[in-house]
């Protein structure tokens, strides 16, 4: 009994930092896009997939990120226009299966990623 009771508040815990992580890297580019400073030149939505991939070490959330997080800025945002937001969904996932691949090979990280966005 004592074990179901840790396995859910685990689980609540984990579910909680998940919607919380999603939730800023979702805001991150409507945030870049609503301020008066040119954020956009850090690429901010690269840097948050990349990042969740080596913050979180869970691909399927990555992917999942890759794909909604363009969306989400265009639903909210209405920048840049759905066509593009498409091509950045596929080259966001494409980034963080070289990213996987250079990391399973074994590589160093910087150059991981390095590799993945060229």
């Amino acid at each position: 009994m004592n074990d179901i009771v840790v396995k859910k508040k685990s689980f609540l815990k984990v579910l909680l930092l998940d919607v919380l992580v999603f939730l800023s890297i979702y805001l991150l580019p409507v945030i870049s896009h609503n301020v008066g400073i040119p954020l956009y030149i850090f690429d901010p939505m690269r840097i948050a997939v990349l990042g969740s991939l080596l913050i979180l070490n869970d691909k399927r959330h990555s992917l999942l990120l890759a794909f909604t997080l363009p969306l989400f800025s265009y639903y909210f945002c209405g920048h840049p226009i759905f066509y593009k937001n498409i091509i950045i969904a596929i080259e966001l996932c494409l980034n963080l299966l070289f990213l996987n691949y250079f990391l399973s090979k074994k590589y160093n990280t910087f150059l991981s990623v390095l590799g993945s966005i060229i």
